[in-house]
């Protein structure tokens, strides 16, 4: 009916969405993705007109996996045997999709997880926005300014999409994210940069390395004692300490009054039989170690650190924060008898995390079952939440993300994750004004607020 009346009330007849959350959510999925099958004998002439939609968006996504199929998730959807229910179709009129889900919802997450994976093999645009230890009915909440926490501001993801797939009109210019956030914020007297190791005590020495170092940036208005170590990516064949996927993160921080230490790792790579990421793994863990020694004298919380990276660096903070009790070095000083765990990570399009591209893209897309978190991720007691964003058109795929936050979730340890339509690797670089890829760093914040890390 609204199509067949669309054009002559002056709507476009194929810019027809929906908006939904639970049970109303699981009928706009059908919707999404079933429009070809029937769901009742043709009446009049009206049923002649196509029923598909052109977007849907959905809140907790009910009565979709077979372990809840009417009711809430007899094992909270994450069986083995559990699967999408068949009446999903996914078939040619299938719309992009933008989901909204709460880890903590008896009607379960891998409802939207699921649904996006064959959104994700099908190349249909979709974004998945995960919020940790939210139930049904995060929808709910109404968080206001700069202590607003992710679910608070939903909303304003859905609409965010809705500009980014092209049904609000053409996007404004993309605009540099370095230009954007040219300013620094922190105290230039307090302003410190050493190198990670001693004279002579550096392990696995590799010649072709450059040498690694952190940098103290303490923000002139110190208004939190946790510290955000932040490396940039690069292939672990270099890294960039001053660039767009360090700085501009670097700045906002500091402006909101949290300290930064930025860290540059040894590249390139090392010489087999060390693995791609061994030497930069030993980097970071001293780094941690080296933070954690300094920070009370600095007026900041030892234990309250977290580690962000993108892309190589995106895999090395997986490692900083799944496999912490792994030793990557034997001990050379006191600092080493400090642990090297962190209390939360940020993952930026993090690349090498699944076992279909764990040195290349994903050959799979991640879609496949075969495809399971890298052996080096070891998943110990002392894994931490994260928040995870990915564009959703990554060749080093989102499902890179989707997979490690599912891991996490069968542990218990509940995280963010955000997916963007129709952007690639390093989609912040350039985006336009009005898109998730411009708000992007918001997320990061928004994670803090929610989980306290940033009291």
């Amino acid at each position: 009916m609204v199509r067949s009346e669309a054009a002559k009330r002056g709507f476009d007849p194929e810019k027809i969405g929906t908006i939904s959350m639970s049970a109303g959510s699981h009928l706009a999925t059908l919707l999404a993705t079933s429009a070809l099958t029937p769901a009742y004998e043709k009446v009049d002439e009206l049923d002649d007109v196509p029923c598909h939609i052109n977007w849907a968006i959905t809140g907790a996504i009910a009565y979709a996996v077979t372990d809840g199929i009417g009711v809430p998730n007899t094992r909270n959807g994450q069986a083995v045997d559990a699967k999408l229910d068949s009446i999903f179709k996914f078939d040619e009129k299938t719309a992009p999709m933008c989901m909204f889900h709460g880890s903590d919802d008896p009607y379960s997450p891998m409802a939207s997880t699921l649904v996006y994976r064959e959104l994700r093999k099908r190349k249909v645009p979709a974004e998945l926005h995960l919020f940790a230890d939210r139930q049904h009915g995060f929808w709910g909440q109404d968080g206001k300014g700069d202590k607003a926490t992710a679910y608070d501001n939903w909303f304003d993801r859905a609409h965010e999409f809705l500009a980014q797939m092209g049904f609000l009109g053409e996007l404004p210019p993309e605009e540099d994210l370095m230009k954007r956030y040219a300013n620094d914020f922190h105290d230039p007297a307090k302003y410190v940069k050493e190198e990670l190791w001693p004279k002579g005590k550096m392990p696995d020495v590799q010649a072709n390395q450059c040498t690694p170092y952190l940098e103290w940036y303490i923000p002139s208005n110190l208004t939190t004692k946790a510290i955000q170590i932040i490396y940039s990516g690069g292939a672990y064949n270099g890294n960039a300490p001053d660039g767009f996927e360090v700085a501009p993160v670097r700045r906002f921080l500091n402006e909101k009054g949290m300290a930064v230490v930025v860290m540059k790792y040894r590249t390139p790579r090392p010489a087999a039989p060390l693995a791609k990421h061994t030497t930069a793994w030993q980097d970071l863990q001293r780094c941690i170690r080296i933070v954690r020694s300094k920070a009370a004298e600095k007026g900041l919380d030892p234990n309250r650190i977290g580690i962000m990276g993108s892309s190589a660096g995106g895999h090395l903070t997986l490692m900083g924060v799944t496999s912490s009790r792994s030793r990557s070095y034997w001990n050379i000083d006191d600092i080493d008898k400090l642990p090297c765990n962190v209390q939360w990570g940020v993952g930026i399009y993090p690349a090498y995390s699944l076992t279909d591209g764990i040195d290349r893209e994903n050959t799979t897309g991640g879609n496949d079952d075969s495809a399971r978190p890298v052996p080096e991720f070891a998943f110990d007691p002392d894994t931490c939440p994260m928040v995870f964003i990915h564009g959703d058109s990554d060749g080093w795929a989102a499902m890179n993300s989707v997979k490690t936050w599912e891991q996490m979730r069968r542990m218990g340890v509940t995280s963010d994750l955000h997916t963007l339509a129709k952007r690639y690797h390093c989609f912040q670089r350039k985006a336009s004004p009005g898109t998730g890829s411009y708000t992007w760093i918001g997320r990061i914040w928004e994670f803090m607020n929610h989980k306290g890390f940033n009291k």
